[in-house]
């Protein structure tokens, strides 16, 4: 290069500048404080993904609708929601002397299950998913359920 061509004074220290800072940089690059650093930030974002993509199958999972019951399983849990209602209404008229009001009721009621007062009967009804089950008081609770009564009901079932 002649002398013609070499560059101006100001631009040779920034050239001779910037080629000391990237000297510096390719230095401090191969450090190994350096590589450690970027093998936990490796480490670490990796963890991070792992995490993402767990708490997403998690949200999957948890988000998805329960798996509906096969028709006679519902009708069993039907019926032993309508019991647990109706010992319930007949403890209550066992106190009281008469049947409760379906406010005085609301508190015990599934989700599913209903209570219609008629005169001076009731009906207890389980409905859910095209399932319904219906205790009017024609029958016992015990034969209603066909000899097995509620769990701590201390009624009788079979032995």
């Amino acid at each position: 290069m002649s002398r013609s061509e070499e560059p101006p004074s100001g631009m040779r220290e920034a050239l001779r500048d910037a080629s000391e800072l990237a000297r510096e940089r390719d230095a401090a690059a191969a450090s190994p404080d350096s590589v450690q650093h970027r093998t936990r930030m490796r480490g670490l974002s990796a963890a991070i993904a792992a995490l993402v993509v767990v708490g997403a199958w998690d949200v999957h999972v948890l988000t998805r609708p329960p798996e509906p019951l096969a028709p006679g399983v519902l009708e069993v849990d039907l019926q032993w929601m309508v019991a647990t209602t109706v010992e319930a209404i007949e403890d209550f008229r066992a106190v009281e002397g008469r049947l409760p009001t379906p406010e005085e009721v609301e508190a015990v009621l599934e989700e599913d299950v209903s209570y219609t007062v008629i005169d001076d009967r009731y009906v207890v009804t389980g409905r859910g998913d095209g399932v319904e089950v219906r205790f009017d008081g024609t029958v016992g609770l015990d034969a209603w359920l066909g000899g097995a009564a509620p769990a701590g009901s201390g009624a009788g079932g079979p032995s």
